[in-house]
């Protein structure tokens, strides 16, 4: 039987309610990284509070190349960060009358307005997603580019965690990625970070969860655990950052029931509307730049 593979195009916040209340069963996504990456995207306007002409007022940022340093080489890494290297500036915009932002996601000019937005869009997760469904948010940390807090990090995996769970959500697990073949950068002064955070939240303590097993040391099956050792799955195109096939399948065996329904609000190559098909379950992708979606 033919399972269900929609596509919705266009901003976030506006295509997720296309879908019905508690549709989904499974949401598995990675938001923008924070002051990392122009997708190129068309800018997106935020936080209006009322009808006005705006007055837009330029904010231009410096952006910290995640590698530490620059490489002609860097430029031609398929899957990087960034779309060049050699431009390390975010603009964006802010209305002088009311206060909107526009810009793109990952790009505001402080964390606490990217949290914000990210909350803003996860409470209309909270709103597809059934009772017994669950969320699932990989989401990597930036590192602090100026000012007396330089080289600390932003914190936003945690930042994000606590806002959720204040927002109403259960946070069940946190899980770290260990990326084995993370590519080594040339910083001096901290070692090299190999690792990404996933989230599981939940709307309420009984949930849908299959267990997912893997061979002990005897040979013996064993419940999965927090940590999950998978190399990264980066994209032949270097506009995008895919995920890598096994790091969807466990949330998707683990948290969808037969005949359910997974969902990625930034579906970015498809990956996990794929694997979603593959396993046999129906899929939702929004997606903001059509191009993206292979």
């Amino acid at each position: 039987m033919k399972k269900l593979k929609r596509i919705l195009i266009g901003n976030v916040l506006e295509k997720i309610k296309e879908v019905e209340d508690k549709f989904v069963d499974c949401i598995i996504t990675s938001p923008p990284y924070y002051a990392m990456r122009n997708y190129g995207t068309e800018l997106q306007v935020w936080d209006e509070t009322c009808e006005c002409i705006h007055d837009w007022e330029e904010i231009k940022i410096r952006r910290m190349n995640l590698s530490g340093g620059k490489t002609a080489k860097q430029m031609t890494n398929k899957g990087s960060y960034a779309v060049d290297y050699n431009d390390r500036y975010s603009i964006s915009y802010k209305c002088k009358c009311c206060g909107a932002w526009k810009g793109e996601l990952g790009q505001e000019p402080t964390v606490d307005l990217y949290i914000k937005h990210l909350v803003q869009i996860f409470n209309e997760c909270k709103r597809v997603l059934k009772d017994e469904g669950a969320l699932w948010i990989n989401i990597g940390d930036t590192y602090i580019d100026s000012g007396a807090s330089r080289k600390g990090l932003y914190c936003v995996p945690d930042r994000l965690k606590v806002e959720l769970a204040d927002d109403g959500w259960i946070c069940r697990m946190e899980n770290i990625w260990h990326v084995t073949n993370k590519m080594p950068t040339s910083v001096k002064d901290r070692f090299n970070t190999d690792h990404e955070k996933v989230f599981m939240f939940v709307k309420q303590p009984k949930y849908f969860f299959n267990q997912q097993y893997v061979d002990g040391k005897d040979g013996k099956p064993r419940a999965l655990r927090t940590v999950w050792d998978i190399p990264n799955g980066a994209s032949s195109d270097s506009n995008t950052a895919s995920f890598p096939k096994a790091l969807v399948e466990i949330p998707i065996k683990a948290t969808t029931p037969e005949g359910g329904t997974v969902m990625d609000i930034f579906a970015g190559s498809g990956t996990v509307l794929n694997v979603a098909e593959d396993l046999g379950f129906n899929s939702i992708g929004i997606e903001l730049k059509e191009s993206f979606i292979l």
